[in-house]
């Protein structure tokens, strides 16, 4: 009899080893599992970024001349703005062609590279938000209203265009 209960005690010993070993595994899977969760991401935001740098400010009818940025604000640049008031600024150089909320932020960027945020944080939302009280304003129309991945695509309403050619 002492040599079963020895037995079955060895054994009870060698469960817990192995429910011990079981659980160290378990945590050994959740730290690569979290790991891959990071790439897949990481790989995502790459991704999207390969995306945004091949996107190009594609104009919908053929432009006579090339816009130059340097000369977008002859103003004085230490006055402080707000987002809506450079993003309304930008837009009406597009003109008469469409343009997404992608093609502003690629020219907002290239008008004021020192705004873009330290930690890589998009401007996107941000310019979707000013773009709809744009159209809200009257200053934009949206054209063609997008869902999902494709996006809406916006024009300067015709009045903002003659009193800007009025200007």
């Amino acid at each position: 009899m002492d040599g079963l209960l020895e037995m079955i005690l060895d054994m009870e010993v060698d469960i817990e080893k192995t429910k011990m070993e079981l659980e160290k595994i378990k945590m050994e899977l959740n730290v690569k599992e979290s790991l891959l969760s990071r790439m897949r991401e990481k790989l995502k935001t790459d991704s999207k970024q390969k995306q945004y740098d091949s996107m190009k400010i594609v104009p919908a009818f053929k432009i006579e001349s090339q816009l130059d940025l340097d000369s977008l604000f002859a103003e004085d640049q230490s006055k402080r703005s707000t987002i809506i008031e450079k993003i309304k600024n930008l837009v009406v150089q597009f003109g008469e062609r469409e343009f997404t909320v992608a093609h502003v932020d690629k020219l907002y960027k290239a008008t004021f590279p020192e705004e873009i945020a330290v930690d890589d944080m998009s401007m996107r939302p941000r310019i979707s938000t000013a773009l709809t009280r744009l159209k809200d304003d009257g200053m934009l129309e949206m054209t063609f209203k997008g869902s999902g991945n494709v996006p809406n695509r916006y024009k300067v309403a015709k009045q903002v265009e003659t009193e800007e050619n009025l200007i």
